[in-house]
């Protein structure tokens, strides 16, 4: 309790106005949204993306979107510590990152946002499709319910999966029992099999086995499908798939996945040992972070980062970005300015769009920004800590940016190597974020205890 009190004292006014109380239950909201007949605007932080925090909490002090919430809305803020989280992240299927939940008063999911930005405007559209979904809510639940009772038709079926898939929802059960209750005969149509990839099924599932049952169908239907959808449909099967993985805490079905991920992005052939592939090592590291084996992720991150990226010129792709910004300037219809955007997607990558071209020396920043705060959160290991440092200082050679200038200080703090350096980078932070107009509170508290001495900043 004191730590929420504590943050009902920090949030600034327009927060507190806005938001119920952070104390404040899913039950209690759905009551009041039930009492006010309203929809929930469930924003769920990030307990660990501080920039993706900051960017929202930026967007939420536009008077627009503030008398939006106010006005249609009962709006709830999921912290860290919410006694709620770990139910909202089963039920919703939450991943990570700083997400919006449009709920209706029955705590049915009717839309969701997995970004957050700077900009009120999107936050405001995004409501109005909130707004046009509620009305198929009931039509949902009465799909679950006749889901549950295994009743339903093969097309209402697909059509359930549908609408769970445009939600984020988990399908494969539902996508099992379509695939077993289809007219065997069925199973040689093209059209079927296509249908049946679009739900990207698990690796070792049976939807995949039938699916892939006969190769040369599998064959034709599958580049018969053009070539983005497939590319998003490999992408969904490697991430449900390791995430299945993960909750499972099986290595060997996360060697499938890495397996299935090199040969999707390389086309490598195997022949009894794992290929040296991006995919495979990138794909193996995240499931031992995710599975929270400490030791089997930092050596296999020291690898796939000392291997994949450290290696990579920053200045030559700088300037190759550099020529691609001059082309961009010269067309007045793709150079158009938007606002600060982050996306959050079972990857975990954190992506910041400034114009409709992201450099490509910001995402390999971001990516060893990324690694080098999460090495500072999972070890005080002075050897993986220091390797944690270099990537963080050639990150800012990539794109310097206020975050990853605040875990450069930060790794130069607990390393010790150099504290008067730390305060300095944290104070070029600070002056990154007020440029910027984002929030600072976070960032000064942690330079206030370093120019103390104090050991522990965070």
């Amino acid at each position: 309790m004191t730590r929420l009190l504590l943050l009902t004292l920090l949030l600034p006014a327009f927060t507190r106005a806005q938001f119920l109380a952070p104390e404040t239950t899913l039950q209690q909201a759905l009551v009041q949204a039930t009492r006010e007949d309203k929809l929930i605007f469930l924003m769920i932080e990030s307990d660990q993306c501080q920039q993706c925090n900051d960017v929202a909490g930026k967007a939420l002090q536009k008077n627009d979107l503030k008398d939006e919430l106010k006005r249609n809305f009962i709006a709830l803020r999921i912290p860290a510590f919410h006694p709620d989280r770990n139910y909202i992240k089963d039920k919703y299927n939450y991943i990570g990152g700083n997400v919006v939940l449009y709920l209706d008063k029955w705590g049915t999911l009717v839309h969701r946002m997995n970004m957050s930005t700077t900009a009120a405007t999107i936050y405001l559209y995004e409501s109005k499709r909130a707004y046009l979904n509620e009305i198929q809510a009931d039509y949902i639940r009465s799909l679950e319910q006749d889901a549950l009772a295994g009743k339903m038709e093969s097309d209402k079926l697909y059509e359930l999966m549908e609408a769970r898939k445009t939600l984020s929802l988990p399908i494969d059960e539902h996508l099992d029992q379509y695939v077993k209750q289809l007219p065997a005969d069925s199973l040689t149509s093209i059209s079927t099999l296509q249908r049946i990839a679009r739900m990207s099924p698990l690796l070792g599932s049976n939807a995949n086995s039938i699916l892939r049952n006969n190769q040369e169908l599998f064959n034709q239907a599958w580049y018969a499908l053009p070539e983005k959808d497939r590319i998003t449909i490999n992408n969904q099967i490697i991430i449900k798939s390791r995430h299945q993985a993960i909750s499972e805490k099986n290595v060997a079905k996360a060697e499938v996945v890495a397996k299935f991920a090199a040969l999707t992005y390389s086309g490598a052939i195997f022949s009894g040992k794992p290929p040296v592939n991006k995919a495979y090592h990138y794909n193996l590291m995240e499931y031992f972070r995710g599975a929270n084996d400490t030791a089997a992720y930092l050596n296999a991150a020291v690898n796939y980062y000392e291997l994949y990226q450290m290696p990579v010129n920053a200045t030559a792709i700088k300037k190759k970005d550099s020529l691609k910004m001059a082309e961009l300037k010269k067309d007045p219809v793709r150079n158009i300015s938007i606002r600060d955007t982050l996306e959050w997607t079972e990857t975990r990558k954190v992506f910041t769009t400034t114009t409709r071209y992201t450099p490509t020396a910001q995402h390999y920043g971001e990516e060893l920004h990324y690694a080098a705060r999460t090495f500072y959160r999972m070890t005080n290991d002075t050897i993986y800590l220091k390797k944690a440092l270099q990537w963080a200082a050639y990150a800012n050679e990539f794109y310097e940016s206020a975050y990853a200038l605040d875990i450069w200080a930060r790794l130069l703090y607990k390393v010790g190597n150099n504290k008067e350096e730390a305060v300095h980078l944290e104070e070029r932070a600070i002056d990154f974020l007020k440029k910027h107009d984002m929030p600072t509170e976070t960032h000064m508290a942690v330079l206030d205890k370093m120019k103390k001495g104090i050991s522990a900043i965070d």
